[in-house]
């Protein structure tokens, strides 16, 4: 009886010792530093990246308060059927969770291996003489185009995440409002949406 009382007890406290282990290799490096009169460690950092990155207001914010206005805008052109192709980078990966637009990008990084997405993503632009482009455009249905940094000059230190290439996104930013098959309908800033007409 003893002898099963001991181990209980040992199997108690190595369970103690490994939760308090836990909590040390976890917390115990967030520590407040008096001097700086503020907390220090990669909980905290974690938090100051998370709101300087997503608080409408931040200078790198993904999306910011003039592109969500913008959106309700475009929701009240393209409605939430119709298929809106977007550089999801810019901030519109946000448009279909916010205001319910029916991007084709909903994700930070294109899919993978999948020959539609290359075509739209490096060769839409030349959808007026690129029959397939024309095709791939076709069969996905797609009747807009969006975007929400026209003017985006590729520096570092804006909404764009580090490892974006904005050369994997050329087919959509070399779209201007003189490009063939391609309609400005809504402008705002270096805003853009745009009516595929190269299928009309």
């Amino acid at each position: 009886m003893g002898i099963g009382t001991k181990e209980i007890h040992v199997d108690s406290l190595i369970q103690v010792l490994s939760i308090a282990l836990f909590c040390v290799i976890c917390y115990g490096h967030n520590t407040f530093i008096p001097l700086l009169n503020k907390n220090a460690g990669s909980f905290d950092f974690l938090t100051s990246t998370i709101k300087y990155q997503y608080t409408l207001t931040s200078p790198t914010a993904s999306l910011t308060i003039g592109d969500s206005e913008f959106l309700k805008n475009v929701e009240a052109i393209t409605g939430t059927h119709n298929l809106v192709i977007n550089d999801p980078n810019d901030g519109s990966v946000y448009a279909y969770g916010l205001d319910n637009i029916n991007t084709y990008y909903r994700r930070f990084f294109a899919p993978q291996n999948n020959d539609t997405s290359d075509l739209i993503r490096t060769r839409l632009a030349d959808i007026s003489f690129d029959d397939q482009v024309k095709d791939a455009v076709k069969s996905m249905n797609a009747k807009y185009v969006l975007v929400l940094d026209y003017d985006f000059n590729g520096e570092s230190g804006t909404k764009y995440f580090d490892f974006y290439e904005r050369d994997d996104w050329k087919g959509i930013h070399n779209i201007n409002e003189n490009t063939p098959g391609f309609e400005l309908v809504l402008t705002e800033g270096s805003r853009r949406l745009y009516r595929i007409t190269a299928l009309d």
